[in-house]
Formats: structure tokens, C-alpha cells, sequence
């Protein structure tokens, strides 16, 4: 019971910080999307405001701008790429369309980043309408090194999914492109935290300790080896 609940308190405190890291790229889009060049509609002057905040946020892959309809208007990216197309992600842009608040997406691979990224979505009003979606691509790595920052016993297994069950962040790594295992996407199933016993995706028996978020709706699993639990 006590090893249970210490599972169960590291996941509630993990997942605050990654709501607190999300809360905080809404709060600098939400600033930039107040800049009078977008304002004016003047994307080559508003495309330099957002290349300036880009450089100051070193887990940001691009920043897009978007109409309502999924037509990318702008997109700054890192290397220089900048595709004409339609957002890969069309679900999130959606939300933000149809409920007008702030919207967390799913992880995406892009293929002009040539990198996996989450796009963390906020609604541009102008004149009492809905104008524009600006997002931003995260780099799941900063999620990574918020799970070293736990610093885990030895052998146990921590994994951040988004709500399809791709890998966000894992320690041991996998590759973003991995899914959580059919066990631990069951569990999420019968409650917003809990506790039960299976195999990781390298086959070890474990018990894990489960959380999903309310605010962005990702799961963490923290997995222990039996041994350490059954003693």
C-alpha cells in the first residue's frame, strides 16, 4: 500500500508539472496573438514577432497561423520550412473552431520538421469573430527531461501518452511513433488514476501506478518491477 500510494502521489505530481509547462506555451501564444501586426493583418511584420518569440522558446519547433477552414496562412519554423497545406493534426483545430478556447492536440509526426510535435492551439478573435488559430509545435523532449528530472529508482518505468496512446516521453526511451501497451490503455478506461499489474512493452512484470490529466487528457504510467513491490 505505502509503495501504491508513493506511485500514485509521484504521478499527481508529474502531471502538474506537464499541465504547468502547457499553461505556460497557451499563456505566450495568447500574448503573441495580441501584437498590433496581426492585428492589422500584416503577416510579413507579424511573421518577425513570431520569429523573435520562437528564438526565446527553445521547446518550440514552428509557430502556425491558421484560418478557421485549416489553411495555413503562415508557418516559422527552425530549419526554414514552411509547407502550404492543411494542419496534420485537423481534430484539435477543430476544437479550437468549435469551442473557441485553448486546445492541446495530439502527437503528430511533420514532415517539414521532419520531427514528431504536439500543437498547442489558441483562438485569434478580431472584431467579435474568430479570425485566426495560432499553434504551437512542441518538442516532446521537454516532456522527457521532465520525467529524468523525477530521477526513478533503477528499473522502473515512466511513459507519458497522448489520449490515442502514442509515446509523448519514456524512460527507458522508445520512439515517439510507439503506442502504450493494450493493457495500459484498458486501465485508463475505469478511472482518472489507479493502480494495477501487467507487462511493459519490454515484457517485464510490473505493477503501474496510472494518472490522466483533466486539463490536457495525456496519461503517465509509473511501472515497478514485482520484486520491488512483493517483498
Amino acid at each position: 500500500d505505502a509503495v501504491r500510494q508513493g506511485a500514485i502521489n509521484r504521478n499527481r505530481a508529474f502531471m502538474t508539472a506537464v499541465d504547468a509547462a502547457l499553461k505556460g506555451h497557451i499563456s505566450t501564444l495568447q500574448a503573441l496573438a495580441t501584437v498590433s501586426s496581426l492585428d492589422k493583418d500584416d503577416i510579413e511584420t507579424f511573421r518577425q514577432d513570431a520569429m523573435r518569440v520562437l528564438e526565446a522558446q527553445s521547446d518550440w519547433q514552428s509557430i502556425v497561423l491558421t484560418k478557421p477552414n485549416g489553411e495555413q496562412v503562415m508557418v516559422t519554423s527552425r530549419n526554414g520550412a514552411e509547407p502550404t497545406a492543411h494542419t496534420v493534426d485537423e481534430a484539435s483545430l477543430r476544437r479550437v473552431v468549435n469551442e473557441e478556447k485553448p486546445v492541446i492536440g495530439e502527437l503528430r509526426y511533420r514532415e517539414y520538421v521532419k520531427k514528431y510535435g504536439i500543437a498547442v492551439r489558441v483562438p485569434v478573435r478580431k472584431q467579435d469573430r474568430l479570425a485566426f488559430v495560432l499553434s504551437a509545435i512542441v518538442n516532446p523532449e521537454q516532456f522527457s527531461r521532465l520525467i529524468m528530472d523525477q530521477h526513478l529508482p533503477a528499473g522502473w518505468i515512466s511513459g507519458l501518452v497522448d489520449p490515442t496512446g502514442h509515446l509523448i516521453a519514456r524512460i527507458p526511451v522508445r520512439p515517439n511513433s510507439d503506442m502504450a501497451t493494450q493493457t495500459f490503455m484498458n486501465a485508463l478506461k475505469t478511472g482518472s488514476e489507479g493502480w494495477y499489474r501487467g507487462r511493459t512493452l519490454e515484457g517485464a512484470d510490473t505493477y503501474t501506478a496510472f494518472k490522466t490529466s483533466e486539463f490536457c487528457n495525456w496519461s503517465v504510467g509509473l511501472a515497478i518491477p514485482i520484486q520491488e513491490v512483493n517483498v
